[in-house]
């Protein structure tokens, strides 16, 4: 099982395989009687019933509407409830970056204050 074929300088080698006599002379007329002898496949075409069509428009409407609900979900929960916020800022260095993130100056937060009170 280990042997190696190598193929000399002058073109000689040992074939490892034996072929019958004639085998590739009617290889393809066998083929061709084991071809036609074989059943042809039948073909079906799948029709969609009305049932089916419902089935399929209702999943379809379910995954809809679960993606509105998602994207929905996603809109509200991003949006940042301004009261909350303020209710959490305890110290006046809060105050103060909660300004500067809000790109707030003193002269709108004094004018603000003028104006609540």
């Amino acid at each position: 099982m280990n042997e190696k074929f190598t193929i000399s300088e002058n073109g000689s080698h040992r074939d490892p395989f034996v072929v019958p006599e004639g085998y590739f002379d009617s290889l393809e007329e066998r083929v061709m009687q084991r071809i036609d002898t074989m059943p042809s496949p039948k073909r079906t075409s799948r029709t969609l019933t009305f049932k089916q069509l419902m089935q399929w428009s209702a999943a379809a409407c379910v995954l809809v509407a679960a993606g509105l609900m998602y994207w929905q979900y996603s809109i509200q929960t991003s949006q940042i409830d301004e009261n909350t916020l303020i209710s959490e800022i305890s110290t006046d260095e809060e105050w103060e970056d909660a300004m500067e993130y809000a790109l707030i100056d003193n002269e709108e937060i004094a004018y603000y204050l003028t104006e609540a009170n």
